[in-house]
């Protein structure tokens, strides 16, 4: 069963504002349905908050005060730390909820499909945020708490696996550590976010590692997919990349440490880079033959037009290349969801 066919031109990263699989998934059907890589249930398990929770509720943490998500300061998440006399050895992540949640999406996308709103084809994707970029939340060196929450993801993709079969399930891994290594390089341009947050920041290396041992503990005949993101609350980049230098670095480092066949890659592209510097660097690509590029260059505020110009400065580096958003559509108001959709498919039929 591939999840490459030529059509299959569209990527969704995760996150939609329907507040129901079903919802989600009978509007990806009735306006783009037949391009999508896969189908996503819109996050309704919460991404990065459904492991937030479980780090609430975990007995060997305890809460250390909050971060400004937001310029404005509207948007507060949580920070924890071990408890006094835990060691990182022995702290031990249940479940996030991630594999019980897919678990009653599943039902109704298999529902859908045989209903004929899919291809017979169609896989359904669900999304995880890596390891480390959940490990932002805890007031620890990375490394040393790793190895716990590592340990609960393949946990939890091994629940996932026993509730929707391999050839049926695409996962995505959301990969936030491009911001991470960008704010090591670029300290003073970083959100308030990061500010003071760079000595618990993971090196470029130990990134790679992670996301390498990511790609392992999804099996074949399972899809897999990586989506780089430079974070986006309030819709803006935690902080703005100069080009594609270092997701080309990214790109390259996964591919040479998954040693498994990897779907597709897909990275950012913000909306005023549509000049050829941006794209320059990955002519140094080194991607799995099997690896398929989309690139999130679908904009609300420009439409058509704008995507037109990006593809065209694309297309002086790549042949090929799907598209997508930069980040998931949460943020999208729910009345202008259909006609986002819509933009997916007008944007598709220009490449």
């Amino acid at each position: 069963m591939s999840i490459h066919a030529h059509s299959h031109q569209v990527l969704f990263i995760g996150s939609a504002p329907p507040k129901s699989a079903v919802a989600v998934f009978e509007a990806i059907s009735e306006h783009v349905g037949e391009l999508a890589v896969a189908v996503p249930d819109g996050d309704q398990a919460g991404w990065w908050f459904a492991v937030l929770r479980q780090y609430k509720e975990c007995p060997q943490l305890e809460p250390a005060g909050y971060v400004q998500a937001n310029e404005g300061g509207q948007v507060k998440l949580p920070l924890f730390r071990l408890k006094p006399g835990v060691a990182p050895a022995d702290l031990r992540i249940g479940t996030f909820g991630y594999a019980v949640q897919a678990e009653k999406s599943y039902a109704e996308f298999k529902r859908l499909r045989a209903a004929g709103k899919f291809p017979a084809d169609a896989r359904f994707q669900v999304t995880f945020p890596t390891p480390l970029t959940t490990l932002f939340a805890i007031l620890h060196r990375p490394e040393d708490i790793l190895p716990a929450v590592e340990s609960a993801f393949k946990r939890e993709i091994d629940m996932l696996l026993r509730a929707v079969p391999a050839e049926d399930l695409v996962i995505s891994w959301d990969v936030c550590e491009p911001v991470s290594v960008e704010v090591l390089r670029r300290p003073d341009d970083a959100s308030s976010m990061f500010q003071g947050s760079s000595a618990r920041l993971p090196s470029l290396e130990l990134c790679l590692e992670g996301l390498g041992r990511a790609g392992a503990m999804v099996p074949a005949p399972c899809g897999l997919g990586f989506h780089l993101c430079y974070g986006s609350p309030e819709d803006k980049h935690v902080i703005e990349p100069i080009d594609t230098q270092l997701l080309a670095e990214f790109m390259n480092g996964i591919s040479a440490r998954v040693t498994r066949p990897i779907n597709w890659i897909h990275f950012p592209v913000p909306i005023e880079r549509d000049d050829a510097a941006y794209f320059a660097p990955l002519k140094g690509l080194k991607l799995h033959p099997e690896t398929r590029l989309y690139l999130g260059l679908v904009h609300w505020e420009d439409g058509t037009e704008g995507a037109a110009r990006r593809i065209k400065a694309a297309k002086g580096v790549l042949t090929e290349f799907g598209v997508a958003t930069e980040c998931g559509l949460k943020d999208t108001k729910l009345e202008d969801f259909p006609a986002m959709l819509d933009l997916h498919r007008n944007i598709a039929a220009l490449l």
